[in-house]
């Protein structure tokens, strides 16, 4: 598996970053939280899955970015300035790109989750119908909309969602909650 060797080279890289933003902080024993951070499970569990790999592409840039940044403040070259700029809209952009491209909906969902979050609770709704449209099996968006119905008043609607939610991932906790909730109170 190509993407396997792929995964784990960047994720090495990122690790090389990471020990080297590190050590240009001056924090104590840079290696050791290096190796702690790549070793962290989460960061783990984005090496092994392919759908992930945006995580690790997005790190890579990011980290890049940042110590781009650093060698500026040090010695105000412009050119590493341009390069923090570039390497930082290029960790975005990949996040971006790879949930259109490959079909997550991942940008669609954390568009609905941002718009919840400023209290635009229709906007965020057609935004995570669109993520479903993208990917029906999210259990997680499907909570979010079922919450984001519940809380315009749209309550059969979103009793349906947390139920679907609970038909893909039948231990999701909060949708069971949610749906327990929702069904005393009518």
């Amino acid at each position: 598996m190509p993407y396997h060797l792929v995964n784990i080279a960047l994720h090495a890289t990122n690790g090389v970053l990471v020990f080297l933003l590190l050590r240009r902080l001056r924090i104590p024993v840079p290696w050791l939280v290096a190796i702690l951070w790549a070793l962290h499970p989460v960061n783990v569990e984005s090496v092994v899955w392919i759908a992930e790999l945006k995580n690790t592409q997005s790190g890579f840039f990011f980290f890049l970015s940042v110590l781009c940044f650093l060698r500026f403040d040090a010695s105000a070259w412009c050119h590493c300035y341009g390069l923090a700029l570039l390497c930082g809209l290029a960790a975005l952009t990949v996040v971006e790109q790879r949930g259109h491209i490959h079909g997550t909906g991942t940008a669609e969902w954390n568009l609905g989750m941002a718009l919840v979050q400023t209290g635009r609770i229709e906007e965020a709704i057609a935004h995570f119908q669109q993520a479903l449209r993208i990917r029906p099996d999210l259990p997680e968006v499907r909570y979010n909309l079922g919450s984001a119905l519940a809380q315009v008043g749209r309550v059969p609607e979103a009793i349906a969602q947390y139920k679907q939610a609970l038909r893909i991932k039948p231990d999701f906790a909060e949708a069971r909650n949610a749906l327990v909730r929702l069904q005393a109170g009518q």
